[in-house]
Parts: C-alpha cells; sequence; structure tokens
C-alpha cells in the first residue's frame, strides 16, 4: 500500500480540475486566515448572506443562475456546494494518507504533449492554483484503470466510485488578499473566492451517461491533449481542455468545450453578483475582470447558452456505471 501522495497520478490531472488564480501571485506574507479556514468560512458566509443580484440577473437571463444552483438564495448556493464538496484538504492533510488499490497502470494521457511544454511553461508562470478538485482527478484515475480508487488514513477510508466524493485540494491562490505589481495589496472579494467553490463544485457532476469503457480510449492516449481530445464523455465531471495556441492560457488545462462546464458556473455566480449596485468601485473591477476571464476560456457560443441555444444546464447526477 503505498503513500496516497507520493503514488497517485491524479496530481498529474489537476489542471483538469483545478481553477487558477487569474490575479497576480499573492506575496506569500501576513495572509491569515489559512487558505482552508477563508474557504470554510466564504461556505459559511453564503449562509449568512443572501446573494445580491441574483434575481435581477435571473430575470435577465432565463432563470439561468436558479436553473444552475436551485434557486437565488445563499442556503440554495450553500446546498449546491454541499451536494458536491465533501472533504477539505491542504497538500500536507494528504500526508499519511495511503492508495488500497494498485498503483496505476495507464500513465501516458496525464502527460504533456510535447508540442504543448514550452508554452506549459510560459503559461504556468502567470497563475497559481486556487483550488482543485482532486476527488474528479482520482475518480477519472480509477475509471481509466476499471475499478474505483481507495484510499485510507487510519480508520478512515473513501472509495471514490463517484464525481460526487467531492474531495476539495485547497492551493496557495485561495487568499484574502493580492498584492499587485504596483506593490499594492488589494482585499480579495469573498464572491470572487466563492466562484472558486462552486466552479469546483461543478466538476463534482457527473452530468452524462457514461461508464468505465469510455475511458477506455485514455489507455492508448499518448498524451492529455489527445485523450481529452478524443474523450466523448467529458460532461462526466467537466474535465478542462487545453487552451489552443494564442490563448492566454496556451498549453495548459484551462479552458471548456462544453456548455455550462465549471467556468460557466462560476461566471454565472459572479455575474449575479455584479447585479448588487451597492459594490464599491475596486471590487466590481475585480468582479468584471473574472467573468471576463472565466467567459474567455469557454470555447463554445457564451451568448448562445444565455439565450437557450443549447437548452438548460443538466445540473441532476447520473449514475456511473462501472
Amino acid at each position: 500500500m503505498k503513500r496516497f501522495a507520493q503514488f497517485t497520478a491524479a496530481f498529474a490531472l489537476l489542471g483538469a480540475f483545478s481553477l487558477s488564480a487569474c490575479q497576480p501571485k499573492s506575496d506569500g506574507g501576513n495572509q491569515p486566515p489559512s487558505p482552508k479556514a477563508l474557504m470554510k468560512s466564504d461556505r459559511d458566509l453564503l449562509l449568512a448572506k443572501e446573494t445580491e443580484g441574483a434575481e435581477a440577473y435571473d430575470r435577465a437571463n432565463r432563470n439561468l443562475y436558479s436553473k444552475i444552483f436551485g434557486g437565488t438564495s445563499g442556503a440554495e448556493v450553500t446546498q449546491f456546494l454541499d451536494e458536491r464538496i465533501k472533504y477539505y484538504f491542504t497538500m500536507e492533510d494528504l500526508d499519511g494518507w495511503r492508495m488500497l488499490t494498485p498503483s496505476p497502470v495507464y500513465r501516458r494521457w496525464t502527460k504533456t504533449d510535447d508540442a504543448d511544454k514550452e508554452e506549459e511553461s510560459k503559461t504556468s508562470q502567470k497563475a497559481v492554483v486556487g483550488a482543485s478538485n482532486l476527488g474528479t482527478g482520482l475518480f477519472y484515475q480509477g475509471a481509466v484503470e476499471g475499478e474505483p480508487v481507495r484510499i485510507a488514513k487510519g480508520d478512515e477510508s473513501i472509495v471514490i466510485d463517484t464525481t460526487r466524493v467531492g474531495m476539495m485540494l485547497v492551493g496557495p491562490g485561495y487568499v484574502s488578499q493580492m498584492k499587485l505589481e504596483s506593490g499594492t495589496t488589494i482585499d480579495v472579494p469573498a464572491s470572487y473566492r466563492q466562484s472558486i467553490l462552486v466552479h469546483e463544485a461543478r466538476h463534482s457532476d457527473c452530468s452524462i451517461e457514461a461508464g468505465a469503457k469510455d475511458f477506455e480510449v485514455a489507455r492508448s492516449a499518448t498524451s492529455m491533449r489527445d485523450f481529452m481530445n478524443r474523450f466523448k464523455k467529458i460532461e462526466c465531471g467537466h474535465a478542462h481542455m487545453i487552451c489552443p495556441s494564442g490563448h492566454d492560457y496556451a498549453g495548459i488545462s484551462a479552458c471548456d468545450r462544453q456548455v455550462f462546464g465549471a467556468y460557466t458556473v462560476g461566471a454565472v455566480f459572479v455575474a449575479a453578483r455584479l447585479k448588487d449596485q451597492n459594490l464599491g468601485a475596486v471590487e466590481r473591477r475585480i468582479l468584471e475582470s473574472m467573468v471576463v476571464s472565466a467567459f474567455g476560456r469557454v470555447l463554445k457560443d457564451v451568448q448562445g447558452m444565455k439565450n437557450g441555444k443549447f437548452g438548460d444546464p443538466q445540473m441532476k447526477q447520473v449514475p456511473f456505471k462501472w
């Protein structure tokens, strides 16, 4: 039985299920509270405060907010999160966990394509990971191998046989403040961070009929790009694809080729917040930038999604066929 943090191939998949901060990296100085504590407080804040602007956003966009989150209240968004995120980890928390299933046989599908390595290297310097849905990465690993991944620590064990296991890995980009290139330190709005939560929660949805046979294409794939290009059931886990050449995030898994994926869900959450007329100028600018960045990673007709061209978002969980 191998130590989980050292031997799981899921860490090679973090980009496919993560959200990178679009702002400059934080200064790493005095940053209370910790990212993990901050994430939990942001979740609890939703219960204590209504999601301003959600009703106004719904009126202008075919009730899209309610169709995604189940309603316009903070309690309903919290329920959306709790259905999809069950565990919160930092890298340190993973120490001591063991893999109870064999080490992966198929590994090439998690690798960066040779043609993407240079762009990936340049692009990765622009961003820092805010969070990643580690559970979905492990689910993909098990689906490719044909057996659910099982991990354990002491008396606790987890079987990752569904995307809804919901293991959130909290990254260093989940912060309360950021230092800009100009040297100015700004407060990061809670709604910006909460959009990371709902983004990652979307990765816990398998919203299309799928089974282990659909993942067999990964066994012959030569790289993650090759796998993602040939994988047909992307809505099971809503994995990101590698952004095309010329894109701000070219060479890394930071774009969506499916409708109503994780970037769209996060963008809708923030776009609704922007309907609140009481936002300060700095907060509004930050949130506007986030919406532009998120929708800019969606390689589909964004306006068509809002107008109903692709129908309503599928938010129900479809059982996976092992």
